[in-house]
């Protein structure tokens, strides 16, 4: 999970996102800092970028919804699909 907001890696995480026609959240909603979230990045043996997705809790204590979280962004680099 990316700690900082315009860190290298959470900039790394945007690029793949973009590449694999993912639109990404801001790196301060992609760190965390913005409320309870989590980025899920996976690498391959190099440390290279290959899979990510993210989830967060958007709504407030006082919404009905607040047990509820939002998960998406999922992005897999094509050297990676059908693999099993």
């Amino acid at each position: 999970m990316p700690a900082e907001p315009d860190g290298e890696y959470t900039i790394r995480i945007q690029a793949f996102m973009a590449a694999s026609g993912v639109v990404p959240f801001s790196g301060s909603l992609l760190a965390g800092t913005l409320g309870p979230a989590t980025t899920v990045v996976v690498g391959d043996e190099t440390g290279t970028v290959v899979a990510t997705a993210h989830g967060y809790l958007a709504h407030n204590s006082h919404s009905e919804y607040h047990r509820y979280a939002w998960g998406g962004l999922v992005a897999v680099a094509q050297s990676q699909r059908g693999r099993g």
